[in-house]
């Protein structure tokens, strides 16, 4: 099943097409945009990647493309801000995931996932965290220090996905935010 809002998918696996996909609409016609269903079946002796392009009429509007091979999976490291104020509350979201050669999700991939910090801030969240357990996906926060400006760096490390390196700043509050002694 893949959920989609275009016309018509071309299916493309290990080069070749495989399938056109066209909404189900005889048994989810009470949806707005049916979803598609096509055989994705292989033997499992080679690693194909798949493309799937997504046409509204003829125009083609989209395409995804995912990788088979498992060996070419990394761990990507996100932050939600690139910089926080440096007054001690503020935080920003980390987050951590499993992705293949072309970033997307891979849910079912375990270990842990230990986290590393240089420069002004701490990590609050699990640390080593278990991927395993929520799905391939996982997150910490980093929050400033009071009065301590400056680059934060955050790596995550996994041992079969390797690492990923981040960089978020602490800026200086500005004075009219700071508090009087």
């Amino acid at each position: 099943m893949i959920a989609t809002n275009c016309d018509r998918l071309e299916i493309y696996l290990a080069g070749g097409h495989l399938a056109t996909g066209t909404p189900d609409r005889a048994r989810f016609g009470n949806l707005a945009y049916p979803p598609v269903f096509a055989d994705l079946t292989v033997d499992g002796s080679s690693h194909p990647e798949l493309r799937i392009d997504g046409y509204v009429g003829e125009q083609q509007v989209a395409s995804v493309r995912m990788s088979a091979d498992t060996s070419r999976d990394r761990l990507a490291l996100t932050a939600d801000h690139p910089a926080i104020q440096a007054d001690g509350t503020d935080t920003t979201r980390l987050t951590f995931r499993a992705v293949d050669a072309y970033g997307n999700q891979r849910p079912h991939v375990t270990g842990d996932v230990t986290l590393s910090l240089t420069g002004p801030g701490q990590l609050d969240g699990d640390n080593p965290f278990p991927l395993g357990i929520y799905g391939g996906i996982g997150g910490a926060f980093l929050r400033s220090i009071p009065g301590r400006a400056g680059m934060v760096t955050v790596t995550a490390s996994h041992g079969r996905l390797g690492s990923s390196t981040i960089s978020v700043m602490t800026t200086p509050l500005a004075p009219s935010r700071r508090l009087a002694p």
